[in-house]
Order: C-alpha cells, then structure tokens, then sequence
C-alpha cells in the first residue's frame, strides 16, 4: 500500500484541526480522527475513495503556512513512498490541480531519490508530495543542490501558474507603507505585499478594518502593523511614517492608495466638496510622498507609488469633476516626485486603474445602465479586479521595476486604448 507520511506530533491542535478539514475539503475519509485530534494516532489512515492511504507521525513533514513551513513554500507537506504516477492519480481523482513537476525540489531540504510534485486544491494552498521514486529521481537529477533549480527548470508556462507564494518572495526586507489600506483595493495591497515578504503599515480611518487586517496578516505568518493616518494631516503622515521606522527600522515603499469618489458634475459641485476631494486625492498624495521622502533617502532609496485613474488621463461623460481633476493632479505630481528625486535612488510611479469592483465604484456600478456600458466598451470584456490592480502595484513596488520612474501604468482592460 502506498503511504503518505505526515508528521503531526508538533502541530498545535489547531493547525490538525485545519488539516482534518482539508482532508475533508478534498473528499477524503479520516480513520482514527479523535485519536489524531488526541495526539494519540500512531497511524492515522485516510481514504480516497476506495483506497486506503496511511499516515504516519514518523513521517517527513506536513507543515502548514507559518514559522515551521517548509523552504519552498508550500503550505502543507507530504511524503508519498511509491510511484510518482500513482501519486498524480490520487490527486488527479480527489480532485486536486497538479500545477509543476515531477521534478527536482525546490529549497534546501533536498533528498537523494526524491523529487516533488506541485499542486493547488480549491483553497489555494500550494501542496508539495515529495515522492520516494528512485527511477523517477534519477533521470530528474533530485539530488542537485541550486536553490532556484526547480523553478528554472520550468517552462514559463508552467512557471506562470505557480502561485505566488511559491516563487521567491519580490519583497523579502521591505518596509510598506499602504494608505486607505484597511479595505477594498488598498487591503488587497497589503495583503500580496505580505505575501511577497513585506513588512506593512496600514494606514487608514476604518480602524475596525485596519486592526481586522493586521491579525488576518499575522495569522496568514506575515507582519502587519495599523495605524491611524488621516490623510489631509500632516502630523498624521509623520506619525506613520515614524510607526514604520520605530518598529521596522525603515522605510521602502510608499503606496498613497487613499481616495474618495465624488460622482458630481462641474455645476453641481459646491465648493466645500470640490476642497474635500481635493484634499483627500490631491493634498493627500503631496503630504505622504513629503512625508516618506526623507525616510527613503536615508534607507538609500525607495518607491512611491500613486494610485490615480483612468479619470485622471481622459475626460468622463458620467460626472465626476473634482475626482478627474484630482487624479490629474496626481499624474503630474508623481512626474514632479519622479524628475526631482532620482538622484536620491527614490522612484516614482502613478497607476491608473479603470473600473474596478470596489467599495468606492459600488454605487455606480449599482446602475445597471452605467455597468453595462463598461462591459460593452472594456476590450477584454470585463470589469477589474483589485487584485489586478494589487500585482501592477506590487511590480512597481518591487525591485522588477528598478528602471522605471515618471510613468503610467494603465489598468483598465484596454479601455481608453481605443
């Protein structure tokens, strides 16, 4: 009988109770569930289907994502002693995506004789099978030791559907600082910028969110940090910027992700909200680059990224004035930043999303009219993302960007390339 080994016996109960539901998840069976959940299991056994699979504590690993995970990333760990086919079967039949592989492991722990199989269940998690098939691991050369040979060796189009987490993190030693981050677009910044290896302060009003965020962040074994920052306050920036030095010891990335929408034509705008928007979308901007700039400059450099708009490139029949003429600001703002900071290695990007599903677009979007019109004039079809928005920020942020600065970036699904 093939065996599947997973060491359980460190797990805090917790985390066996977080792999018993993803055993469930897949469709699998549990023999011995509360002698498992007890400690007490010296063989737990798993069905898949009709087969009968066992798992052991004396096992390899079945680490799940945080300080014990395993070097390549993988959230959970098997060891499979048997025919790297039958393997891809089993997974193949409980429904499981194999994304990579058979092939050498990726991360330092390497074993003669093994070589590991990718996958992806409905969740997400990245699953590692390190299979014990000496045929198999002899023509694949397992026992090499590069670090990155596994995923050199994969073609870019296997290599493109790896899930993030499973490359090398783009921002491993990066300090963040992300406003309007508790929520929407901003939080899915904070998120993948955790993912990526980031240490992140979110800066937001919604302290609810915020605080929400940093324990999600956390959980997930990343490093988060909220803050308050209004940001029309400068003395609210300078604590911000202060909070990422005092507890990370510097300061790399600047995301002025805060915004408001205003859907108001040029006649119906009273001056008062004509200021608001503009404090908010414009001022905003201005205050968190003067802000983060002298933190930068001390940590050798940095990258500001400036979250504009398609609305600040081209003109709107649906209204929105103060908010077009903001973001416009904000696109030659980030140019001003971009021209005058280069000598201190600072770099200075604006993106400009389309229509996006996000709080802020919901009320718009909530007229079947206005949404329609999007869907008919996006060449691809459809609406954005915030995740969409999140990697092009996330490129700009990382060093993959290093030669790029005074640009625009313009997500929109092709829409004002027409």
């Amino acid at each position: 009988m093939t065996s599947v080994a997973i060491d359980h016996i460190a797990m805090p109960t917790a985390d066996i109770e977080r792999l018993i539901a993803f055993y469930k998840r897949l469709g699998f069976t549990i023999n011995d569930e509360a002698e498992w959940r007890a400690g007490k299991a010296n063989i737990v056994s798993i069905q898949v289907g009709a087969s009968k699979i066992n798992v052991h504590p004396e096992g390899y690993t079945a680490a799940l994502r945080g300080p014990t995970a395993v070097p390549g990333s993988a959230d959970i760990c098997f060891v499979w002693d048997g025919a790297a086919a039958d393997c891809e079967r089993m997974l193949r039949d409980a429904g499981v995506e194999i994304i990579a592989g058979p092939g050498p492991r990726k991360g330092a722990l390497r074993h003669k004789n093994a070589v590991s199989l990718y996958a992806r269940d409905p969740d997400d998690n990245l699953l590692e099978w390190m299979i014990y098939d000496p045929d198999l691991a002899a023509r694949a050369g397992a026992g090499a030791s590069a670090p990155s040979q596994f995923t050199d060796n994969l073609s870019l189009t296997e290599r493109s559907h790896l899930p993030r987490r499973f490359a090398m993190a783009r921002l491993d030693g990066k300090v963040a600082l992300i406003s309007g981050g508790a929520r929407g677009q901003g939080a899915a910044e904070a998120l993948l910028f955790a993912q990526e290896g980031a240490k992140v302060v979110i800066g937001d009003i919604l302290d609810e969110d915020g605080k929400r965020l940093e324990a999600r962040i956390a959980e997930l074994g990343g490093d988060a940090v909220y803050v308050h920052l209004d940001v029309t306050s400068g003395d609210g920036w300078d604590a911000a910027v202060q909070t990422a030095l005092d507890r990370y010891g510097k300061l790399d990335i600047l995301v002025n992700n805060a915004g408001i929408l205003l859907r108001k034509g040029l006649e119906d705008t009273s001056a008062d909200e004509w200021d608001r928007v503009l404090d908010v979308n414009g001022k905003g901007v201005f205050l968190g680059a003067k802000a983060a700039i002298p933190a930068m400059r001390e940590a050798g450099g940095g990258s500001i990224i400036n979250i504009s708009s398609i609305a600040g490139l081209v003109g709107s029949r649906y209204g929105s004035t103060a908010y077009q003429s903001s973001k416009g600001a904000v696109r030659l703002l980030t140019k001003s930043i971009a021209i005058q900071h280069a000598p201190d290695n600072i770099r200075c990007n604006s993106v400009h999303p389309g229509m996006i599903i996000t709080a802020m677009t919901e009320e718009a979007l909530a007229d079947p009219d206005v949404r329609q019109d999007y869907h008919d004039r996006i060449p691809l079809g459809r609406l954005g993302t915030v995740d969409d928005i999140a990697n092009g920020v996330l490129f700009l942020a990382s060093d993959d960007s290093s030669f790029v600065t005074g640009s625009e970036l313009v997500i929109d699904g092709g829409l004002v390339a027409q």
